[in-house]
Order: structure tokens, then C-alpha cells, then sequence
């Protein structure tokens, strides 16, 4: 079991991570078909809102809540468990206030993260069970996200890196990341191996430096599973802020099973 597919429910597309799919978790990432999943874009709420229960409905998790955050690039994060207020995410001011990835092992809640070329990682503790989401774009991905979510899993459900599958979903990928000087420098001193330099500039791979920093955690390198699809490259079925500066959003979705927190929609 392993790699990402693609699925289509009608016109609706979305890919998964084969690793964070079974019997206690679903997971799933939206694309262009999909509509624009963000609030904060200008698109009129409604819209938004039929674009979200199409999605959930398409995953299986119709009646779930969805839980979101509004996110600034920073490195807080939210554990939304059994004190997590009862209400679904119907307006920005349902969001998590500066807040850039959730845990949870409560299950009956979706938990959502917006991107439209940062990297969404999915995190599945196997055993406790439990889920998590991080947004990590550059800033996140130095401040090392990826490793403040799995401690903060570890802090409240005893979870084990070792006993976790990472889905590092849809991003900008490292032949079209190119970064100014300063930022070269900094990625070159920390993680040379996932910075490639040429005539025209300095290109850096987020999927790469996000495995060290997991792996450097304690997360089994076969654990960690890319997409390997970038929202430029393949601009066509994904959002892609960079390539247009006005864009949508996706949706990257992880939840446990079942669970009383299912309410009507």
C-alpha cells in the first residue's frame, strides 16, 4: 500500500495517499474541479459552502464536522479534541485564530487545511489512533511545522513518530520553487541536500527538506509518502497562487471514522 491516487466523483476531482486510507481514517485533497474551498478569496460564502459538502460528501464524510483555521505561516498548533466546541466551520469566523495545523483524536471531525502551492502534510498515528494537519508553505517549513505537530501529537496522545504515516500532499515542487538570495542561503546552510543551484537561480524542494525534518523526528522514511504532484506543473487540475496571484483554494482533509461528532448538514 503506497502512493497517491486520483478519484472523481462526476465532475469533482481529488487524490489520496494510499498510506492514510483504511478501515479508521479518511483523507483527501481537493482540486480545481472541486471549486474554491477558501473563505477569504472574494467568493460569495454560500458558494464556498456547497464546495465544501460536495467534497465531504464525495470522501465519505458527509455530517462530519469540519474544523479550519485561519492561517498566517506560523507554527502554532491546535489540538481539537473532546473541549472542541460543537460547531461546523460556516464562516471565517468559525476558524481557529492564527493557527496553521490541528490534531485530533476525536473522531466525527474533518480537519482542513487551504492551500494553493504550500505544502499540506496529513499525519496518521496508527496506534493511539489519531489524525493531524499542517499547512506549511516556506516559512512553516523552516520554522519546522512538520516537526511541532508530531510533538504536539506526542504531548497530547502519547503518539509515537515511529508508529505515524506523513502524506506530504500537492505543492510547489523543487524545479519551479525558486527563492531570492537570502532565502537560498538560509535552505543551503540547513538542508543542502534539497537545494539545487543553476544559471537562473536557486530552487528549492519543500517535500525534501519537510522528510529530513520528519524523519529527523522519528518517522520511519517509509512512512513518508509524496504526491509528487505540483500545483504548477500541473497547474491545469490544481490552484496555483504563484502561477496566477489570484487563484482558489484546495482543500487537504484527514479524519478518524465515525464517532458521536457527526451532526446533520
Amino acid at each position: 500500500m503506497s502512493g497517491w491516487v486520483s478519484g472523481r466523483c462526476g465532475e469533482l476531482g481529488y487524490v489520496q495517499c494510499s498510506k492514510l486510507n483504511d478501515s479508521s481514517v479518511i483523507q483527501g485533497f481537493s482540486n480545481q474541479k472541486a471549486g474554491n474551498m477558501a473563505l477569504h478569496t472574494g467568493e460569495s460564502l454560500e458558494r464556498v459552502m456547497a464546495n465544501h459538502r460536495r467534497f465531504l460528501r464525495c470522501l465519505g464524510l458527509e455530517g462530519y464536522r469540519l474544523v479550519a483555521a485561519y492561517q498566517v505561516h506560523g507554527t502554532r498548533v491546535a489540538v481539537v479534541d473532546g473541549d472542541y466546541p460543537g460547531k461546523t466551520v460556516t464562516d471565517v469566523a468559525d476558524l481557529i485564530p492564527e493557527t496553521d495545523a490541528l490534531v485530533t483524536r476525536e473522531p466525527g471531525l474533518a480537519l482542513a487545511v487551504f492551500t494553493a502551492d504550500c505544502m499540506p502534510i496529513f499525519y496518521y498515528d496508527t496506534r493511539t489512533p489519531a489524525v493531524g494537519i499542517a499547512h506549511a508553505g516556506w516559512r512553516g517549513t523552516l520554522h519546522e511545522i512538520a516537526r511541532t505537530t508530531l510533538e504536539t501529537m506526542t504531548e497530547a496522545f502519547g503518539t509515537d513518530p515511529a508508529h505515524c504515516r506523513i502524506g506530504l500532499g500537492p505543492a510547489i515542487c523543487g524545479k519551479c520553487f525558486q527563492v531570492g538570495d537570502d532565502l537560498a542561503d538560509i535552505f543551503s546552510n540547513q538542508y543542502p541536500e534539497a537545494v539545487r543551484r543553476e544559471d537562473g537561480g536557486t530552487f528549492v524542494d519543500l517535500a525534501a527538506v519537510n522528510t529530513i525534518i520528519l524523519q529527523q523526528a522519528g518517522v520511519p522514511r517509509n512512512a513518508i509518502v509524496s504526491s509528487n504532484f505540483c500545483t504548477i506543473c500541473h497547474s491545469e487540475p490544481f490552484f496555483s497562487y504563484r502561477a496566477t496571484k489570484t487563484t482558489g483554494r484546495m482543500m487537504g482533509v484527514i479524519a478518524l471514522r465515525g464517532g458521536c461528532g457527526i451532526v446533520s448538514t
